[in-house]
């Protein structure tokens, strides 16, 4: 009989032994005791927790399956955003990443961290005091959804960490996926199950038929369903289950489990995960190296990938690379290439990201996958600059794990160097892995008598002619105004969210909108009244407020936005802000000529060309007018006045998490001021700003008698200097 004091003590001792045991079966592949053995351990704390329930622990072992959630995933905003990484396809692209590392570090030989991309879900957790409190999708890479209850049940993620000195916040990035083996077991249990509970929906309607029916009709019925049965359990539920409940690939299968709704449910999945960064952690803990991280996230409890390696060449990459491609088919998981991460941390830094994307990594993409089908049909989409696209319609078939069924033709050049026809045999791939492309025309096998392709002089939505641009291999529908193709392409284009960010306007309503000709540019948007909109189907009176609300709130936005939302030729976010940093409004703008804005760094020719042209074009400029009579106020871009910059020269160190901002962001705001950031506390540091959840870094600074700012303080000091303004 033990006393509450020692069933605590054995209850703690248990979920230690099991932690480390189920770390090295599930994270390490080396299992140190029998599964029988395990068993009994996890029975006895099972036990122990329902007679003693006053040391229940959300991270304890036997919590692995949390409560059914609501019916939809709560958003989650990244502290730190989860950016995507750019590709490389061939050798000589790898080599050109190389020499822009060199260029931008000025050192002749680089370090990388090399890892196989794993096909699976992107993941980040949350780690509060050593415990798992938040687990969440990739989503937009700013946004992503709550998937805490279905992380914990993943057997490999730890519920808690296994480290001495324990973080106040820790939060790492990987991949959630399932094995093939695992992939392949799961659609058998599927199939399996379908073909139950068909057999037992046909056992009910036979015993339908026999209570209503007569006694003689009884005998032929049974016998009739007897033999349908016969042939549903023998033929019918593998192809007819598989459509559906089974999964496409390992990819799809990983993300349908862990966004189900029930946790039971992910928890009888065989999802798996692996680790391969640090998003959030104390400076003092923090390695100065990618490799560092990895071997860190292994030492306290995370699973990593047994073939990542560190190469001091660029050629070391190359042949991880092949190694890899040579291995893909023999390991258990998917992996669609390589990716390559300069090791250096501070040098990640001084190489920084481009919007969405880190400038220090790539992924190295493996030869996409091929597969033959036929053409069953090339169809024309118009865009909203009226590019006429040709598009071939395809026999579905699977490439690389999903379903083509269309593939892009890029246009009338591409048409006739493939000489492409419908009825042809075609060999498509997916470019990396993602956009179906047709390679090859197999013509040998073409039926004959097979006509040419006639490229269309006629536009299938409006009828108006269709017209190659000079020198170019772009062919354009002339409709303009009366095309409603690009009027749609322009609509959604404009309230998109990296443009004006109107919420409610989705493709069906701008497609309502642009066929009952209620609206004829995307200056009506701002035109649109409540009894309009009411009008539509699906919008009642709340989505109808809520549209308008958005599209009043859309009125007050920055210049950059703004000539994103245009769909000027070439103008992407970065080039805006470049725009709006040479000049202070719209009309500024529209008044530059070529070789005024071919003289800005980062604006080449063709992209000058192309805004003059827009802007030269009157209903273009009649369309801007509209916009901004209509009440659109464009913020200017304002730098800081260096003048009132009291914070040049000071030595910062920052400490804890900040919400305005993260703390890389705040180090780089700093130093655009002038101001150095380290990363150590010492008798040279001028200010100190202190977060949620400091370090020893706050208490050091208390010693020494430096100055703390918290998070306000320092929010109000970057504001007196102009700094935040650009937000």
């Amino acid at each position: 009989m033990r006393s509450v004091r020692e069933a605590g003590e054995r209850i703690e001792a248990l979920r230690k032994l099991i932690r480390q045991h189920s770390h090295a079966y599930y994270a390490l592949d080396e299992p140190t005791i029998s599964d029988y053995d395990y068993d009994r351990l996890f029975e006895e704390l099972t036990g122990l927790e329902s007679q003693y329930p006053k040391f229940h622990s959300d991270s304890s072992p036997t919590q692995r399956v949390g409560s059914k959630l609501s019916g939809t995933f709560s958003e989650v905003r990244h502290v730190v955003p989860m950016l995507s990484l750019n590709n490389v396809f061939s050798e000589a692209d790898v080599h050109d990443f190389h020499r822009r590392v060199q260029d931008a570090t000025g050192a002749d030989q680089v370090e990388y961290m090399i890892e196989p991309k794993i096909d699976g879900l992107a993941v980040s957790l949350v780690y509060e005091d050593g415990k798992l409190v938040q687990g969440a999708t990739r989503g937009d890479g700013e946004f992503g959804e709550n998937v805490t209850q279905n992380v914990r049940t993943i057997r490999s993620i730890p519920l808690e960490l296994q480290i001495e000195t324990v973080p106040a916040v820790l939060e790492v990035r990987g991949e959630v996926y399932m094995t093939r083996s695992g992939f392949e077991r799961l659609n058998e249990q599927l199939i399996q199950e379908e073909a139950e509970r068909e057999q037992q929906k046909q056992s009910k309607l036979r015993s339908k038929r026999k209570a209503d029916a007569s006694p003689q009709d009884s005998q032929s019925d049974a016998d009739a369903s007897k033999s349908a049965d016969g042939e549903l359990l023998t033929n019918s539920p593998p192809s007819v289950a598989a459509k559906r409940v089974t999964y496409m690939n390992p990819r799809n299968a990983a993300a349908g489990s862990l966004r189900q709704l029930d946790p039971q449910v992910t928890s009888e999945r065989p999802l798996d995960a692996m680790f391969y960064s640090i998003a959030r952690l104390d400076d003092e803990m923090l390695p100065h190296t990618q490799s560092g991280q990895i071997n860190l996230l292994r030492r306290i409890g995370f699973k990593t990938a047994v073939d990542a390696v560190v190469g001091n060449r660029v050629e070391d990459c190359l042949v991880a690379y092949r190694n890899l491609l040579e291995k893909r088919d023999h390991i258990d998981y998917d992996i669609d290439g390589v990716v390559y991460k300069v090791n250096s941390l501070a040098d990640q830094q001084k190489l920084g990201q481009i919007t969405r994307a880190p400038r220090w990594a790539v992924a190295h993409k493996f030869p996409a996958q091929e597969r033959t089908t036929t053409v069953t049909g090339i169809d024309i989409q118009i865009g909203r600059t009226g590019a006429a696209s040709p598009v071939a319609r395809l026999e579905p078939v699977e490439v690389a794990g999903a379903i083509v069924s269309n593939a892009t033709l890029h246009n009338e050049d591409e048409i006739e160097r493939l000489d492409i026809r419908v009825g042809d045999s075609v060999i498509v791939r997916r470019a990396g892995d993602v956009i179906p492309q047709v390679v090859r025309v197999m013509s040998g096998k073409r039926p004959p008598g097979t006509p040419r392709y006639e490229f269309p002089k006629q536009c299938p939505v409006c009828g108006s002619q269709i017209v190659r641009d000079e020198n170019a291999a772009v062919s354009r529908c002339t409709g303009k105004l009366i095309c409603s193709a690009q009027l749609k392409q322009s609509i959604s284009h404009f309230v998109s969210r990296g443009a004006m960010d109107i919420e409610g306007l989705g493709p069906a309503v701008v497609s309502e909108l642009v066929n009952q000709k209620l609206i004829e540019s995307v200056a009506g948007l701002y035109q649109l009244g409540g009894v309009v909109l009411e009008s539509l189907a699906r919008m009642g009176e709340k989505s109808t407020q809520n549209l308008l609300n958005a599209i009043e709130k859309s009125k007050r936005t920055t210049l950059p936005k703004f000539l994103v939302a245009l769909g000027i030729p070439h103008v992407g976010e970065s080039t805006a802000i470049i725009l709006a940093e040479n000049f202070p409004t719209i009309r500024v703008i529209m008044t530059k000529s070529e070789d005024e804005l071919s003289e800005i760094h980062g604006i080449g020719p063709i992209v000058a060309k192309g805004i003059v042209d827009f802007f030269a074009e009157q209903r273009n400029r009649e369309t801007i007018d509209s916009l901004l009579g209509s009440g659109i106020s464009l913020e200017p871009l304002r730098l800081p006045d260096a003048t009132a910059n009291h914070l040049q020269g000071q030595r910062f160190v920052l400490t804890g998490t900040l919400e305005a901002m993260s703390r890389s962001e705040a180090k780089k705001r700093l130093e655009n001021l002038g101001a150095s950031v380290a990363s150590s506390v010492s008798k040279n540091t001028d200010i100190v700003v202190v977060g949620d959840n400091p370090g020893s870094k706050a208490v050091k600074a208390k010693e020494l008698g430096v100055k703390c700012w918290d998070e306000q303080e320092f929010v109000n000091q970057l504001a007196a200097t102009g700094a935040l303004q650009n937000q």
